[in-house]
């Protein structure tokens, strides 16, 4: 099978970060990280991203910007955001918060693209009968990863502004950009628990059937299994949550994904993959934020194997005790 190198699209990198308010003020919290609240970037963000060099339309992503953790003896911290419109298109990575308000931060963009490749046909060709079957091309996902790094500043608790830059050395870029944002207080500054995590965490489709199963426990462990909807396969997570600080509403999560992804040879074992990620639990009324009532949200991607395939995953879930 021959791969030809035509993308199908070559989407503009927009990130968006969108969330809005949220309704309750019992569980609100004046945020106060011991004087890194009041100057830090971290939080939740509503977001425009406009590119500058493909077709210079904006997206709406939703992301996360967890501080460091208290236990680090790092400025370094995660960040994780996802399309709205295409759960595909993940990014993960870190981010420093510099001198003054300023921040710097390289991370991976994830998405899917469809690649054309040329399909032989089912029965061998005889190159002496003229009503042969020739090869065809056909369209096929494929998941693809590039780096970006970001740079820009920011004010406490208010806005964000920033610029981000490809980065390639095959000239596949996700292009150059910039980044506006709006920090959405009521969505960030919520309590966070182990208690609040614990429990049953599911998808449905449009028949009521699980698609999507989780199962997080007291103890912090977490594993289920999802859909591949490149591969059509069923994989395996295997993982733990963790608080980064109770007075904010964003987890870091880490799962071992397996069973998942096709083989070039029957019978062999797809690879287990590490994934990291940030996760936050919205509990509100529907209708007032980019998340629905009682739904968690996990954004994770991993790193590059040997042969630089590496994956993102978006899981949109509802607490299964309240369906």
């Amino acid at each position: 099978m021959r791969v030809w190198a035509r993308f199908a699209s070559a989407p503009a990198l927009a990130l968006v970060l969108a969330l809005g308010a949220c309704s309750s003020e019992s569980d609100r919290i004046d945020l106060d990280l011991d004087g890194s609240g009041e100057n830090s970037v971290a939080g939740i963000y509503a977001v425009t991203l406009s590119s500058t060099t493909d077709d210079q339309r904006d997206e709406e992503w939703i992301f996360l910007l967890a501080p460091p953790r208290p236990d680090s003896d790092t400025d370094t911290a995660r960040i994780a955001g996802y399309d709205r419109d295409d759960p595909q298109r993940v990014m993960i990575g870190q981010y420093n918060q510099g001198t003054g308000q300023t921040l710097t931060g390289a991370l991976r963009f994830y998405d899917v693209v469809l690649e054309e490749v040329e399909q032989e046909p089912e029965e061998p060709v005889d190159p002496d009968d003229p009503e042969a079957e020739e090869p065809v091309l056909v369209e096929i996902p494929v998941r693809r990863v590039r780096s970006l790094t970001i740079s820009g500043v920011f004010d406490p608790r208010n806005t964000l502004d920033a610029t981000f830059t490809g980065q390639s050395s095959d000239g596949d870029s996700v292009g150059d950009g910039q980044i506006f944002g709006e920090y959405q207080e009521r969505a960030y500054e919520r309590i966070s628990s182990v208690e609040a995590m614990t429990g049953s965490w599911v998808r449905q489709d449009e028949f009521g059937f699980t698609v999507v199963g989780f199962t997080i426990e007291p103890g912090t462990g977490l594993f289920g299994t999802a859909p591949d909807p490149v591969s059509e396969t069923d994989c395996r997570y295997d993982g733990r949550f963790a608080l980064i600080d109770s007075r904010i509403n964003i987890y870091e999560i880490s799962m071992t994904q397996s069973q998942c992804g096709r083989t070039d040879e029957p019978g062999d074992t797809p690879p287990e993959r590490e994934m990291l990620g940030l996760a936050t639990l919205r509990d509100i009324a529907p209708g007032e934020t980019a998340l629905e009532a009682g739904e968690l949200l996990m954004i994770m991607g991993s790193r590059p194997l040997d042969d630089g395939s590496a994956e993102a995953r978006v899981f949109r879930l509802k607490d299964e005790s309240g369906l």
